[in-house]
């Protein structure tokens, strides 16, 4: 999970540690996705299912 991250530069490696930190586009990710469900998911999932198909 961490090596996709790094791919996508969301995180980076402290130097002479195990740790991670967050960059700034990470940070823009995070919160973004955090917003999206927020905002659409957690609505949508207390719809009626009969609502949904239509």
């Amino acid at each position: 999970m961490l090596k996709r991250l790094r791919v996508h530069h969301l995180v980076k490696k402290c130097v002479n540690s195990y740790k991670y930190y967050l960059t700034s586009l990470g940070r823009m990710v995070i919160a973004s996705g955090l917003k999206l469900r927020e905002l659409v998911l957690i609505p949508s999932l207390s719809r009626p299912t009969y609502l949904l198909a239509s």
